[in-house]
């Protein structure tokens, strides 16, 4: 799933690269670059967000749900609270490793948002070179 999800949003953002090369000039001399780069960087997150939202709308039982009927059966049983307490060990256990995960790829995306950003600083700052030369299909690619 998240191989997917990153494809889709390393094509968009490839797209918009290409596009942001197409542009006139008189384009960026009324655009200011911090506002370029703030928009391209939060576009892509927004659409990178209702992805997410999709992918999770296919799934529609939430963990409380999942709770509800676990207490139940534990309710109607009372042979399951060893079961119960398995459970509960096993969950912990994954939760934390997710949540360092989380951490971790948190870290490694500001990482690759800076470099981006860099990227599209370099790019907006020398766009009136590159269009002098007419090489925005060496830059693009």
């Amino acid at each position: 799933m998240s191989t997917v999800e990153q494809g889709i949003i390393h094509d968009i953002q490839f797209q918009l690269y290409q596009h942001l090369h197409k542009l006139s000039m008189g384009f960026f001399t009324e655009e200011k670059k911090g506002n370029l780069i703030s928009r391209i960087i939060n576009d892509v997150k927004i659409i990178n967000d209702s992805i997410i939202a999709v992918i999770n709308s296919a799934f529609p039982r939430s963990a409380p749900d999942k709770l509800y009927i676990l207490f139940f059966f534990l309710y109607l049983t009372g042979s399951l609270h060893f079961l119960f307490l398995f459970f509960c060990l096993c969950s912990l256990i994954i939760l934390s490793k997710i949540g360092n995960s989380l951490k971790r790829k948190s870290i490694k995306s500001q990482e690759k948002i800076a470099d981006v950003t860099s990227i599209l600083d370099e790019t907006l700052s020398a766009i009136k070179i590159v269009k002098a030369f007419n090489m925005e299909g060496y830059e693009s690619s």
